[in-house]
C-alpha cells in the first residue's frame, strides 16, 4: 500500500511539474517601454546640442522658435531589463547616435510668445544594413513675434 501511494504521489507531482513546464513554455514574452523625458533652459549648452543633433538627423528642418525651452522624450521598448550605455550615462544629453528596434525620441521647443516645434524620430534599420534616425512627424507654429516661417506640420518621408 504504500509503494501504491509513492507512486500515485509521484505520478501527481510529475504531472503537476508538467503542466507547469508546459504553461511557462506558451507564455508570451514579457516586454516593456521604457520612456524618460528631461527638459532644458533656453539658450543652454543642452539645448543648443539638441539643435546641431536635429540638423544632422533631419536637414530641412532645423529649430526655427527662438528662445524655447527644449523637452527631450525617449521611449525604448525591450523584451528583457535594459541597460543604458556607459556613453548614454555619462551624457548631459540624452540623443544617441544610434538607436534600436522600437525605440523613438520626440522632442519639443516652446517659448515665452507661443511659438512651438516638434520634431519625432523612430529608429530605422534598413536590409542593406543601414540605420539612422528617421524624422516621422514634423510640427511648427509660430509664436506672436517671432521670425520665421508661417505655421506648418508634415510627416515628411
Amino acid at each position: 500500500m504504500k509503494k501504491l501511494h509513492a507512486c500515485l504521489i509521484a505520478g501527481a507531482l510529475a504531472a503537476a511539474t508538467a503542466g507547469a513546464e508546459d504553461a511557462s513554455a506558451s507564455s508570451p514574452p514579457i516586454s516593456t517601454t521604457s520612456t524618460t523625458t528631461r527638459i532644458y533652459a533656453p539658450g543652454s549648452r543642452e539645448a543648443a546640442s539638441i539643435h546641431s543633433w536635429i540638423r544632422n538627423n533631419s536637414p530641412g528642418y532645423g529649430p526655427w522658435v527662438p528662445g524655447a525651452e527644449v523637452k527631450v522624450t525617449i521611449s525604448t521598448a525591450s523584451s528583457g531589463p535594459t541597460m543604458r550605455t556607459a556613453a548614454e550615462a555619462s551624457s548631459s544629453v540624452p540623443l544617441p547616435a544610434k538607436g534600436s528596434p522600437g525605440q523613438a525620441i520626440g522632442i519639443a521647443q516652446t517659448n515665452a510668445t507661443g511659438g512651438r516645434e516638434s520634431w519625432s524620430y523612430t529608429w530605422v534599420t534598413g536590409e542593406d544594413a543601414a540605420a539612422f534616425w528617421q524624422l516621422t512627424a514634423y510640427d511648427y507654429k509660430k509664436g506672436d513675434t517671432d521670425p520665421g516661417m508661417i505655421s506648418a506640420s508634415t510627416s515628411p518621408r
